[in-house]
Order: structure tokens, then C-alpha cells, then sequence
């Protein structure tokens, strides 16, 4: 759905702890999530995206998410430049399984025990 005037998209759905919201690749902001129907237009499923920036910052200053398990470095950012183009390159890191499976869910899994609501 867009806005009438403005014309930027808009979701006409409630996120409820049933929705499993899906970490956006390169980001610590971004999420994916899926729903049965937006209730403005006709239902059928659609896969959202959007960037929450509360989001990180709450699970940063209220639990140790971002902190177990990340290399130590000045910088925050999960990615460096390459010194002759400016392509993005990952840093390589050495995670097991079970800690990716930790970031994919875990800002989501500590926001619902954080019991954050979204401001209307």
C-alpha cells in the first residue's frame, strides 16, 4: 500500500511475536518478514523489508547482544572497504553454526523479552 499524498510504502499489518522477522543481509538494522495479507489491499503474501534503527540501538545499550562473540575493533561496522575500489568486502570471522543462527534471530528474540512495543 502507499500513502495518498506522499506516496511511500506503507504496511497496513500489525508485526506480532508470531512473525518470524529474518535479519537482512549486511545489516544490523534491517529486517525481512512475511505476512498472509496487508489488509488495505488484496490478500495474498508479501515479504516486507524495512530498517529499524531503534531497534539496534535498544539491544545494544540493554543487553550483550552485539558484544559476545564479535572481534574487537575500534570500528563498529561489520564491513571494510577495499583499499582500490570501493566495493564493499565481509570481514571474515570464525562463527559456528549456532552463533549465526544466534544473530539471524537474536535481536528479535531479545527485543520480545525487552517487551518493546512500537510507538503509535
Amino acid at each position: 500500500m502507499r500513502r495518498e499524498k506522499t506516496h511511500k510504502v506503507c504496511a497496513n499489518h500489525f508485526i506480532t511475536p508470531d512473525i518470524r522477522m529474518n535479519a537482512h543481509c549486511g545489516s544490523n538494522k534491517a529486517f525481512n518478514w512475511s505476512v498472509f495479507a496487508d489488509f488495505a489491499d488484496e490478500t495474498y503474501a508479501d515479504l516486507w523489508k524495512c530498517k529499524f534503527a531503534e531497534a539496534q540501538e535498544i539491544v545494544r545499550t540493554k543487553c550483550s547482544l552485539y558484544t559476545d562473540d564479535m572481534p574487537s575493533s575500534d570500528d563498529e561496522s561489520s564491513i571494510t572497504r577495499s583499499e582500490d575500489t570501493d566495493t564493499p568486502e565481509p570481514r571474515h570471522t570464525d562463527k559456528s553454526p549456532a552463533s549465526d543462527k544466534r544473530d539471524e534471530d537474536g535481536v528479535v528474540l531479545q527485543l520480545k523479552k525487552l517487551n518493546v512495543e512500537s510507538e503509535e
